[in-house]
């Protein structure tokens, strides 16, 4: 991936190199802060972003997000634009109708969701898209016929072992 200093992406990882060491992010879960370092997340963005490669995303490609604010959402973004792929947002506040409208006329390829309660909500709508060819599960892994985002993320981490380049 060749990349123009004038891409987001790559002005955001080039500002992060000045501080591997701090923390990016802190999200309360469960009554507990889990804090996110620069370089675990620059990490996750290259393993999410190879991950989705190895799923067959590419430059121009869709992949649309489902998810509210979070470290993860923000993991997903900045993977899916270091492809040169489109990141798709929709609201968590968006009814099933409008997210089928949105994912038909984007031709969203992978759909990314947050949890059980969006996925449960909108589930045979989503699968019945054509252009859906995979989901993702980002906080949930109570699927067992979605990935999961620890799995996406392995795979682009065992895609790094051996062709390195590939995010470079």
């Amino acid at each position: 991936m060749n990349y123009n200093p004038a891409v987001v992406p790559l002005l955001l990882d080039e500002r992060m190199k000045f501080n591997r060491l701090g923390i990016l992010s802190a999200v309360k879960r469960n009554g507990e802060w889990i804090e996110t370092s620069v370089e675990e997340f620059r990490q996750k963005v290259r393993n999410l972003a190879l991950g989705l490669y190895k799923l067959g995303i590419r430059k121009g490609d869709r992949v649309s997000i489902h998810s509210e604010n979070s470290t993860e959402w923000m993991i997903c973004d900045q993977a899916i634009l270091s492809l040169g792929a489109v990141n798709v947002a929709i609201y968590t506040t968006q009814p099933a109708d409008q997210i089928k409208y949105i994912l038909e006329n984007s031709e969203t390829k992978i759909h990314m969701v947050s949890t059980d309660d969006l996925f449960n909500e909108s589930a045979d709508m989503i699968r019945s898209i054509e252009t859906v060819e995979h989901i993702i599960s980002i906080l949930s892994t109570s699927h067992d016929d979605l990935l999961n985002f620890e799995q996406v993320m392995e795979m682009g981490k065992e895609l790094d072992e051996t062709e390195p380049e590939l995010f470079d």
